[in-house]
C-alpha cells in the first residue's frame, strides 16, 4: 500500500473508476508488467465482461481495438488511466467493456492467459493481427497454434491459387469446430512430446472426418479438405 498510494501519484480517474475490491489484483497485475503486456478479465453478465490491460507504455486505441474485434470482442465503452509507479516507472490501465456471446464471455474469463499470450505476441510481432484470431476464443487453440494455421493456409493457396486469403479465413471461422480438429491432427503428427504417435493420429483423424460431416458449403468443405491434406 505504502509503495502505491502516495499523495503526488494517486490518480482520480483510477479511484473513481475502480470499486475497492478490484484494487488487489489490479496491483498484482501491474507487479508482472515486467514480463509484458497483462489482462484480467471480470465477467458482468453472461454475455458482458470488464476486460483490463495493463501495459508499460501507451496502447494505440485503434490498433487494440481492432484486436479485440478479431478475438470476436464489441468494445461499447473505454477507460485510460496512465499511472505513475514505485520506483519512478510509468504504467498505463486501460479498461474495456465488452460484449460478446456467452461463450466467449465464460473463455475470455476462464483463458485469460491465452489472450495475454495473444497480446503479447502481437505486440512482439511474432502473431498477425486478423480475423482468425478469433480461433483462440471460439476453440481453446493458442495464438501459436492459430499461426501456424496461417501458415499451412499460405501453402494452401500457392497451391490452390483461385482461392484468395479471404475465402479461407471465412471457411476456417464458420467451421471453427472442423478447422481445431485440423489443427489439433496436425500437433497429433507433427508435435515430438507425442508419446503414442499412430494412436494420437487415429484418434485426431477421426475427430477431423466427423467434424468435415458436419460441413453444409461445398466450398467450405473443399477448402477444409485441401488443408487437411
Amino acid at each position: 500500500f505504502d509503495r502505491y498510494v502516495r499523495s503526488e501519484s494517486r490518480s482520480g480517474v483510477y479511484r473513481e473508476a475502480t470499486p475497492p475490491e478490484q484494487v488487489p489484483q489490479d496491483i498484482e497485475c501491474l507487479e508482472l508488467m515486467g514480463d509484458g503486456l497483462v489482462a484480467r478479465a471480470l465477467p458482468r453478465s453472461t454475455e458482458e465482461a470488464t476486460l483490463k490491460i495493463f501495459s508499460r507504455g501507451p496502447l494505440v486505441l485503434s490498433e487494440i481495438f481492432r484486436t479485440l474485434t478479431n478475438l470476436g470482442l464489441n468494445v461499447t465503452e473505454e477507460v485510460s488511466m496512465p499511472l505513475s509507479l514505485p520506483n519512478a516507472r510509468k504504467g498505463h490501465i486501460y479498461k474495456f467493456e465488452i460484449q460478446a456471446a456467452t461463450k466467449l464471455v465464460a473463455a475470455l474469463a476462464s483463458e485469460t492467459s491465452s489472450v495475454i499470450d495473444l497480446l503479447r505476441r502481437i505486440e512482439d510481432g511474432r502473431c498477425v493481427d486478423d480475423a482468425l484470431n478469433a480461433l483462440v476464443l471460439e476453440t481453446g487453440l493458442s495464438a501459436r497454434e492459430v499461426e501456424v494455421l496461417r501458415c499451412l493456409r499460405n501453402h494452401l493457396l500457392q497451391l490452390r491459387n483461385h482461392y484468395n486469403v479471404e475465402t479461407v479465413n471465412q471457411a476456417l471461422l464458420r467451421n471453427a469446430a472442423a478447422t481445431a480438429a485440423i489443427s489439433r491432427y496436425f500437433s497429433a503428427r507433427f508435435d515430438p512430446t507425442v508419446a503414442d504417435r499412430d494412436a494420437a493420429m487415429a484418434a485426431r483423424g477421426r475427430d477431423v472426418q466427423t467434424a468435415l460431416e458436419a460441413v453444409v458449403s461445398l466450398q467450405d468443405d473443399e477448402v477444409l479438405r485441401g488443408l487437411f491434406g
